[in-house]
């Protein structure tokens, strides 16, 4: 055991001294330190990446942070550094780090492109809005043969940015529709990205008020404050319609229905809390004619009803009672068809169910009777069923 760990500490030394030697810098390996927004009294994280062709077994650096930035913690990237790579770190002045990582077993970075290592900094409320430079200085990168490449200097730049509040916008929808899409505004900071915005309100849910929130996103800003939104669910717009009906006058009057328009998520009349009313001026016995069927009193949770009224067309009967003959007309000669038939001595034009006056099913002196008190009641001699005028 005393043994390996002298190799160990024999390699480590050998790799620190390879980064001694440095080569000449290749167009393919390079480090890239990605400039970073920080929020004022905040912190943010820097990554450095390292995009290569050649096997590095080590690297040092040294990270420069101006006044008032400060280091957090740090780490490295174990998908591309293996466990086996010492990764420290040393102050070497005020705001002056020295990073160095080292592989103990010779095995190199892995992968060609990507991050190495990250770091935390912090920004003090001392430090006025803008950008600040910071430097990765005597940046070494060593192979295993002895070789390497050497970066003098390094420069990235933090923007200091005030805190960025997202207000998300109130909206609206109806009762059954789809969520809208959901939008903000920024005030103070600029906003790095996107929120990722939400609503726990359904096709199903009903109309009311629904807080719109933020949760995550692609924004890389430190500090943000989310001011939740509203969005209201308004009831749906329903139509109903009273039916139309036609019907002979004397017929009693029908059920009236209605016809509906506009409800959602497949509902139907059950999920009103009232039924509508309806209503005519039309009776049975009403002349002849078209009838207004008004259409009124439902009530339902999560929609606004409107009404549309129907018809009732009453048409006049098949038959006019007396008119032994068809021809329109209540007189003597409709009494002398009853009277032929009752014999029987029927004519081509007898019609039975006008003579039946009564409605017994059948025809005899009951109905000549009443036929004769029909004309009667007319004062002539005949009365005109076709333009209502007696002769």
């Amino acid at each position: 055991m005393r043994r390996i760990m002298d190799m160990q500490t024999i390699r480590l030394i050998m790799t620190i001294c390879w980064m001694s030697v440095a080569s000449m810098v290749s167009a393919a390996d390079n480090i890239v330190v990605k400039d970073v927004r920080i929020t004022k009294g905040n912190w943010n994280y820097v990554e450095i990446e390292l995009n290569n062709d050649a096997e590095y077994v080590a690297f040092q650096y040294d990270l420069y942070l101006p006044d008032g930035v400060f280091l957090g913690g740090w780490w490295k990237y174990e998908d591309r550094i293996s466990e086996s790579t010492t990764l420290s770190e040393n102050q070497l002045d005020k705001g002056c780090y020295r990073f160095l990582a080292a592989s103990m077993t010779g095995v190199p970075i892995k992968g060609n492109s990507g991050p190495i290592m990250g770091f935390n900094i912090s920004i003090e409320d001392r430090v006025p809005l803008g950008s600040l430079t910071a430097y990765l200085r005597n940046v070494k990168l060593s192979k295993a043969d002895g070789t390497g490449i050497t970066f003098s200097e390094l420069p990235f730049t933090i923007t200091v940015v005030e805190s960025s509040i997202i207000r998300i916008k109130d909206c609206s929808r109806q009762y059954g529709d789809e969520n809208p899409k959901f939008e903000y505004t920024v005030e103070g900071g600029e906003l790095d990205g996107e929120p990722d915005m939400y609503c726990n309100a359904w096709l199903y849910d009903p109309v009311g008020t629904y807080p719109i929130e933020a949760w995550g996103g692609s924004y890389t800003n430190t500090s943000v404050t989310i001011i939740p939104g509203t969005m209201t669910i308004t009831k749906a717009p329903l139509t109903i319609k009273a039916n139309d009906y036609t019907i002979k006058q004397g017929d009693f009057l029908p059920t009236f229905e209605a016809t509906y328009e506009g409800f959602k998520n497949g509902e139907g009349d059950w999920v009103l809390n009232l039924l509508p009313k309806f209503s005519t001026t039309a009776t049975s016995n009403s002349a002849p004619g078209v009838y207004e069927i008004t259409v009124k009193g439902a009530d339902a949770q999560n929609y606004e009803i409107s009404y549309v009224a129907g018809k009732l067309t009453i048409e006049g009967p098949d038959f006019i009672p007396g008119d032994a003959n068809g021809d329109t007309r209540v007189n003597v000669s409709d009494i002398v068809e009853m009277v032929n038939y009752i014999l029987g001595k029927p004519s081509s034009k007898f019609q039975f169910e006008p003579s039946d006056v009564n409605g017994d099913g059948q025809v005899n002196v009951t109905d000549i009777v009443n036929v004769v008190n029909i004309i009667m009641s007319s004062g002539s001699r005949s009365f005109d069923f076709s333009d209502n005028e007696a002769y």
